[in-house]
């Protein structure tokens, strides 16, 4: 019995040129390291984790291999799989332009803002009197990510860093205000101290409300309101206040 051979699928003029431009962007792409951290050589397991006691090391690995693709707009370079490389260059801009290519288009962006504890720094000399560690970091987009920077790689020293700042602040403000004292006093002009406003945490006590009857018949429906005085009546305000409930005086027992 002669088992029969599927015949190959056609492929169009139009699939084939497509083939062929996709083998040619994969030929001249740059080969970019594999992304893992397991390579060839890797020790999985050095003995201890299994009956025979024998360490297990990566003697081979296949892939498809990854090569580096570049943003057409910021130069940006990240690495793709080959597998997926004909879907990455298939993104669009909004504006309709291809977002990566197999080549950088434009000079990528060079980040230079750096931490404030590296070396550079212009306060370095402050910084070392404090004993604060000193940082290479000095690839940062902006001072937003250097902020972010501060905050979860040098809490410590930031918070350091701010009390510095607030004494500088404190001392500046001081010296200041002698001197416009100094000026007020020279001149024969009694010089005007505004003392900071502190708020109490404590809330501030209530009198005894008061409520405003102008006649007899406002005794009984007279509510605890603001004094005010009432022109009209031709009567002088009174202050009215509500009494007590006053509590039973329990009697002594005799004998």
């Amino acid at each position: 019995m002669v088992q029969e051979t599927a015949a190959p699928p056609q492929v169009s003029p139009e699939q084939q040129s497509l083939l062929q431009e996709l083998l040619a962007m994969v030929a001249a792409a740059e080969v970019a390291p594999e992304p893992r951290s397991m390579r060839t050589g890797t020790v999985v397991d050095d003995g201890s984790g299994n009956v025979a006691g024998v360490p297990m090391a990566t003697a081979e690995m296949t892939t498809a291999g990854h090569v580096y693709v570049y943003h057409t707009e910021t130069g940006d370079r990240s690495i793709v799989n080959l597998n997926m490389l004909p879907a990455q260059l298939q993104k669009r801009l909004p504006t309709g332009k291809s977002a990566f290519s197999i080549a950088p288009t434009v000079k990528p962006r060079v980040n230079t803002v750096k931490c404030l504890l590296h070396a550079d720094d212009p306060n370095r000399a402050l910084h070392d009197e404090l004993g604060l560690p000193v940082c290479p970091k000095s690839n940062l987009p902006n001072v937003f990510h250097r902020r972010r920077h501060m905050e979860r790689r040098h809490s410590a020293e930031l918070a350091a860093i701010k009390e510095l700042e607030d004494q500088t602040e404190r001392e500046a403000n001081r010296r200041f205000q002698r001197e416009l004292l100094t000026a007020a006093s020279s001149r024969g002009v009694a010089p005007v101290v505004v003392e900071p406003v502190v708020e109490s945490e404590q809330p501030a006590e209530r009198g005894p409300s008061t409520s405003i009857v102008t006649s007899v018949d406002d005794l009984s429906t007279a509510r605890p309101q603001r004094p005010v005085t009432t022109a009209s009546s031709g009567l002088a305000p009174i202050k009215w206040r509500h009494p007590r409930p006053s509590m039973p005086v329990p009697k002594r027992p005799k004998g």
